[in-house]
């Protein structure tokens, strides 16, 4: 079952740009002064001389806020289309964005429904007991109906310790955690999700669009408290899997509180947090505390609604102040840029490394290996669950993941054992997404999935195969630079590693046989210009002509042997690494079997090592 939806905080921010519009269309007679539309009442009727009572904020910031000085009455646009139009929130965000915005909506197809009842089998909770009420009313200052709310449980084994269960989209149990209230033991069932812990008392209806998150589930029932539902992340604050699983439900908000911890760890998660939700939707609550449960045990109830009422959007000016880059440059200065990053496949090249916010042109003549060499960067990254996301005119879907189970594997037969093929596709398929088209893409739009899967899913790495299979005019060089410093954008507003793709001019015949350089790119010169490293993958061709005349000598197969193992395949050639300026050189071979590109002669080396399966832990709940 599928549906379409708007995504509301863009709704909300397209349709503050016409607030003035959209308040005269609803109220003709309204008076306007200045940032203000005075009225009567909301039943629009007309007031005295200075324009009425009611005064309806026309400021784009304000998304119709009004208040009624005659009845201190306050709300904000929602509230008006509830209140002429008889519209729910969700209605009168579909209204809006369909008369006065240009929003597409975006197709939900709901997940599959899961069979938990078996994997979560294990798992004891049962209702609240006694100990648990106690510490959560005494301690955590917490009322009766709160707990309610929000379905506290206690584990059956053990009265003293809190259950918090947490819901998928189908009202199953995803997840449950276990906080004892004696002692700092917490722990999380396995087979889990990672869901939003809190969402049946936040359904957008009764919260109006807006919604509290936090770090820990006491914080959550705190902000409730105040008279705030909030939900709390599932798990510890690096583990931001939870956007994923919640995506479609958080689309439902305009806009979003975040309340992190506000110790170290809390605070340097929260950029992240805001770039993947959207800048436009997130405000940050300070704390003069840790946590906001910490601020109701001391009785700060009244700050924390303070707080609550003082959050801000993020500051997103493009001047920066070096005040605000100390600690980030100290950091670097320690750590040296030219060993920062992460590391390529191929063991020896260990000076060329992979660096968020940077752009890799990976470049060489047709049929050299361009796309199975980063092919084998994918089943890398994939053992280290590392995301990756594939744009390829180059071959088919199937054929890509094809390549990538022969390299994960490292192994030559898998096509004819179906258990191990399934068992290695089940390990790396979590970790690749491909772009659905063979065809010439649009820029524009490619762009945009690759920003909704960093948003979404926290994609880090992104490939681009290649430069002139963009849906542009190869022989523009001003639209072709365009597009170029539209992806060197990209990379520099997110924290990603994008891998780009581009074939050399055809050499004459005096440079057939040597590598290309930088100004051999086909298409405009910023592809080469622009990318902070480039990385040349050389073919070394002679070497099968050299293998072919041996066997007509009738060469033996020893000699033939010892030859392809002491000549080289190809070569890996840095060209160019912008910030540690090493340019290492490595001579490689290749497994066509396997489709791997190794540093010497033999067999294969698998990029899959199985790692020990550990229970999901919570970080710190308390």
């Amino acid at each position: 079952m599928s549906s379409y939806s708007f995504d509301a905080a863009e709704v909300k921010a397209a349709a503050s740009q016409n607030i003035k519009q959209i308040i005269c269309d609803l109220y003709p007679d309204a008076l306007i002064r200045g940032a203000e539309a005075r009225l009567g009442n909301l039943d629009g009727e007309k007031g005295k001389a200075n324009g009425g009572s009611l005064a309806i904020s026309i400021n784009p910031e304000k998304f119709g806020s009004y208040f009624d000085h005659a009845t201190d009455e306050k709300g904000n646009l929602i509230d008006i289309l509830s209140h002429l139009k008889g519209y729910t929130y969700g209605q009168a965000i579909e209204w809006l964005g369909q008369q006065y915005t240009t929003c597409t909506t975006r197709k939900y197809e709901a997940r599959p429904l899961k069979q938990r009842a078996p994997l979560l089998a294990q798992e004891q909770y049962q209702p609240l007991s006694q100990q648990v009420g106690e510490y959560a009313i005494k301690t955590r200052q917490l009322s009766a109906g709160t707990l309610k709310a929000y379905d506290v449980r206690s584990a059956t084994n053990d009265p003293t310790v809190a259950c918090f269960l947490s819901y998928d989209s189908h009202d199953q149990v995803a997840k449950v955690e276990y906080v004892s209230t004696t002692e700092k033991k917490f722990r999380s069932s396995m087979h889990c999700d990672h869901h939003l812990f809190g969402k049946p008392v936040c359904h957008p209806e009764k919260t109006q669009g807006t919604v509290v998150i936090t770090e820990g589930r006491w914080d959550a029932m705190s902000y409730y408290e105040a008279g705030y539902p909030a939900v709390s992340i599932p798990s510890g604050i690096k583990n931001t899997a939870w956007i994923d699983e919640d995506w479609e439900w958080l689309q439902q908000f305009h806009t979003i509180l975040l309340s992190m911890d506000m110790d170290d760890k809390g605070q340097e998660a929260l950029p992240d947090i805001v770039r993947r939700l959207g800048v436009h939707k997130c405000q940050v609550i300070k704390l003069k505390e840790k946590d906001a449960s910490d601020m109701l045990q001391k009785g700060l109830l009244e700050e924390l609604k303070k707080a609550y009422g003082e959050a801000e959007y993020t500051a997103s000016s493009l001047l920066v102040s070096a005040s605000d880059l100390r600690e980030e440059t100290f950091t670097t200065m320690q750590g040296g840029v030219g060993g920062s990053g992460d590391p390529w496949f191929f063991p020896g090249l260990d000076d060329f490394k992979i660096r968020p916010n940077e752009m890799t042109l990976v470049f060489g003549p047709t049929g050299h290996g361009k796309s199975q060499t980063v092919s084998n960067q994918v089943a890398f990254d994939a053992n280290r669950q590392i995301q990756t996301v594939i744009y390829s005119a180059e071959q088919t879907n199937h054929v890509t993941m094809a390549s990538l189970i022969r390299q994960f594997s490292g192994n030559r037969l898998i096509h004819e054992d179906r258990a191990e093929y399934d068992r290695l596709y089940d390990a790396i398929e979590p970790f690749v997404t491909i772009y659905k088209s063979t065809q010439r893409a649009d820029p524009r739009k490619l762009l945009e999935q690759f920003i909704y899967a960093y948003e979404r899913k926290g994609v880090t790495r992104f490939i681009l195969d290649n430069v002139m299979s963009l849906g542009a005019n190869r022989d523009d060089n001003a639209e072709q630079a365009r597009i170029a410093h539209m992806f060197r954008e990209f990379t520099k507003e997110y924290p990603i590693h994008l891998t780009v793709l581009a074939h050399p001019r055809k050499p004459s015949d005096n440079n057939k046989n040597t590598p290309p350089t930088e100004s051999d790119i086909s298409g405009a010169s910023e592809w080469g210009s622009i990318p902070e490293n480039i990385l040349v993958v050389w073919r070394n061709k002679q070497k099968g002509t050299d293998i072919e005349i041996m066997r007509q000598d009738n060469r033996s197969e020893v000699e033939i042997a010892h030859y392809v193992e002491q000549v080289p395949d190809g070569e890996l050639i840095v060209e160019k690494q912008r910030d540690s300026g090493e340019l290492p050189r490595r001579k490689t071979w290749f497994d066509k079997s396997c489709q791997i590109v190794m540093p010497g002669p033999g067999l294969p080396t698998p990029f899959y090592k199985p790692a020990p399966v550990e229970r999901d832990t919570t970080e710190d709940p308390f």
